[in-house]
């Protein structure tokens, strides 16, 4: 699929905040989509080029972002911020900015073509990043069409405003591909296990029902909480369990889901965050301590002082 084809879609997108519609506009996308593209898509609706789970971030300000802008169209960074404020928006402002641009033509992008350029982007590091991040967006603003361009300038700044939530998605896929919503609990449920829509679509392109029954629960893709649900007192929360229940006192700590595969370990929060880094202590007790060569296991993580606690 070109990425034009995309950008035609998005525009759809957003036209419109009524569900149903949403729905359908979604599905007639996946439709069209090859199953090796719809994973790609599918992070791409959300404004990204991986899983939110995955700390994968483009990285580009505004700043950078407009120098881009003004190497694609020959503008200077200042030229294109003033027009930004007076359009309020990044990406309108490049897309009016490329439609008056003189370029001989333009290059029918894939879909799949400038996944892999957002994606490389987001992971230059080091000494030389900003020129990088800044050049290799250049090249690939100075390739697409008008209403490409204003939406692959958002993506970036995190201002791709389609109002797309998961069960939207999940009900398109299933239609997508049944005609009906009847898939849609299965696709729930494997999205569940893994928190990740494109492994779920992809997985569902290409195998249909048997690739969501074989999705698993996966080492280093975190299981979705369930959260339970607020009642105003324990009374009501009585009336509304009915008959026996067990209860236990709940340890007021940081929620966390541990996964670990060999001495790698991982650690996630409620809101699917890695929070690895930040808790190299419960990394080390997780080695020392789990003897399973790999394991998730979800719990509290609580600070104490062993001495006077």
């Amino acid at each position: 699929m070109r990425f034009s084809e995309l950008a035609e879609y998005y525009e759809k997108l957003e036209a419109t905040s009524k569900r149903l519609e949403l729905v359908d506009i979604l599905s007639k996308l996946f439709k069209e989509a090859k199953a090796e593209e719809i994973g790609k898509i599918c992070y791409l609706i959300q404004g990204r080029v991986a899983p939110f789970f995955e700390p994968v971030e483009i990285g580009m300000a505004e700043s950078m972002v407009a120098q881009s802008i003004g190497r694609a169209f020959n503008k200077s960074k200042d030229e294109v911020i003033k027009l930004y404020r007076h359009k309020g928006n990044m990406g309108i402002a490049a897309a009016q900015l490329s439609t008056n641009a003189k370029r001989l033509t333009t290059k029918a992008l894939s879909v799949t073509e400038v996944f892999e350029e957002l994606a490389k982007i987001a992971k230059f590091s080091g000494k030389g990043t900003v020129e990088q991040k800044v050049s290799t967006l250049a090249q690939v603003l100075k390739s697409l069409d008008s209403t490409s361009v204003k939406h692959v300038v958002n993506i970036p700044l995190g201002t791709l405003r389609l109002g797309i939530g998961d069960p939207t998605v999940l009900d398109a896929l299933s239609i997508a591909k049944t005609g009906d919503k009847k898939l849609r609990p299965m696709l729930e449920g494997a999205y569940n296990k893994t928190s990740d829509l494109g492994y779920v679509a992809e997985n569902f392109f290409r195998k249909g029902e048997a690739g969501i029954r074989s999705v698993k629960l996966i080492i280093g893709k975190p299981i979705r909480p369930a959260l339970a649900e607020r009642l105003p007192n324990a009374e009501e929360a009585v009336k509304r369990l009915g008959g026996e229940f067990a209860a236990e006192p709940k340890f007021d700590g940081f929620r966390v889901a541990v996964h670990k595969n060999g001495n790698k370990i991982e650690l996630f929060s409620r809101n699917l965050e890695d929070m690895t880094h930040a808790f190299p202590d419960l990394v080390e007790g997780a080695v020392k301590e789990v003897k399973a060569k790999t394991a998730i296991l979800e719990g509290e993580a609580i600070a104490y002082n062993p001495v006077t606690e």
